[in-house]
């Protein structure tokens, strides 16, 4: 298998705490995210993408692509911005977080690096303990997790709540914003996470 520096799973919250504006700015921001300049310089060294939306259920909304150039991205983008809302629902984080690790058994390249970015405006409706569990899992297999709260005046502490129950005993860390300040979030986040060696 072609080697490649990083394999990134974007896992997009669409439960039903996420309003349909809310949704598509979650959606068009992370897809112009995905052509920013720090995505393409980092889809030199070879960056494969792969996006979910979850709530209930999980849906790969964004099969595996790999970007090795600026029309990659941009391609890429468009296809994510292309993405129907699937079923809302609970927030199922624990499920989401285990289908984006399921995600890297199907990448298209060996990966020096596989990391989950999650974004969510809430709390994992199964409770901590059920949380946690699914973290210590991917973790465990040497899964980068890394978060980007979204903070609503329903879920004012949740970004707390990230950094102490996902991203914090993975050794990941959490970026927080409303969902107006998301695209600028977004773009800071994977910058972030791809400029990591």
């Amino acid at each position: 298998m072609t080697p490649c520096a990083i394999a990134l799973v974007l896992a997009i919250d669409v439960s039903g705490s996420v309003s349909l504006p809310h949704y598509e700015l979650q959606r068009d921001a992370t897809a112009d995210a995905l052509n920013s300049p720090a995505v393409i310089s980092a889809a030199r060294d070879g960056l494969a993408v792969s996006a979910i939306m979850w709530g209930t259920g999980q849906h790969v909304v964004l099969p595996w692509r790999v970007l090795t150039s600026a029309a990659n991205a941009r391609a890429a983008a468009e296809a994510l911005r292309q993405a129907q809302r699937p079923e809302a629902g609970t927030t199922n984080m624990a499920a989401a977080l285990r289908a984006a690790h399921a995600e890297f058994r199907a990448a298209p390249c060996q990966a020096e690096r596989r990391v989950v970015d999650i974004s969510g405006d809430g709390r994992h409706s199964g409770g901590d303990a059920e949380m946690h569990g699914a973290v210590a899992e991917v973790a465990g297999y040497g899964v980068e997790i890394n978060a980007l709260a979204i903070v609503t005046p329903i879920e004012p502490e949740v970004a707390a709540w990230f950094r102490a129950n996902v991203t914090g005993p993975a050794g990941g860390f959490t970026l927080e914003a409303e969902p107006e300040s998301f695209g600028r979030a977004i773009r800071m986040k994977l910058a972030m996470e791809v400029a990591q060696r």
